[in-house]
């Protein structure tokens, strides 16, 4: 049976799951063989820690690829059925992509409207989506975004004047003694 999405949140939750299909299939091509053939990856394999599953997704909107598996985290909390589902399998994306970088910089600018820190900002995206490695790239968009960096400039560090002559000790134009030169000592005590 083909239903069309009745309304633009559809089309919008469409959308970003072909775009993280995709985005899957570039970066996590090995992992996802490996989770194909023998259903694990390799101890060697660095992801192998998150403990990654292929679980199928799909709908009848995506014509002949109505459903794929797309690669999500299988944690702790796959048990808490009164999370959602994105929650309890969060998906995986790599650091490093053009698409993380822009899914990041939507999360910080139109949902976090540029306030709340690198750990709101991580909270927010753990509810969905998975980075590995993921304060490092959080920290680059939030250096590079340019409406944070006019709300916390760095003060200016102030530069000194050049002093006077009159304060310059050993100065022949001025006869003032050079201060310490000449000392005194109470040696007789009270």
């Amino acid at each position: 049976e083909f239903r069309l999405p009745t309304v633009i949140n559809d089309y919008i939750e469409i959308a970003k799951d072909r775009l993280i299909y995709v985005h899957q299939q570039r970066c996590f091509k090995e992992e996802i063989k490996s989770l194909q053939s023998s259903g694990r990856l390799l101890l060697s394999a660095k992801m192998s820690r998150l403990d990654p599953v292929l679980i199928t997704h799909g709908g009848p909107y995506f014509g002949k690829h109505s459903s794929f598996e797309m690669l999500r985290l299988s944690g702790r909390l796959k048990r808490a059925e009164h999370l959602s589902d994105k929650m309890r399998h969060p998906f995986l994306l790599h650091p490093d992509s053009e698409f993380t970088r822009k899914l990041v910089q939507h999360y910080h600018g139109t949902i976090l409207k540029h306030m709340g820190g690198i750990n709101c900002l991580l909270c927010e995206l753990n509810s969905s989506y998975w980075i590995a490695g993921t304060l490092p790239a959080l920290k680059r968009v939030i250096n590079e975004c340019v409406q944070c960096r006019k709300m916390r400039p760095k003060p200016m560090v102030q530069q000194m004047a050049p002093l006077p002559m009159d304060r310059i000790p050993g100065n022949e134009e001025t006869h003032r003694p050079v201060p310490f030169e000449v000392t005194a000592l109470d040696a007789a005590g009270p």
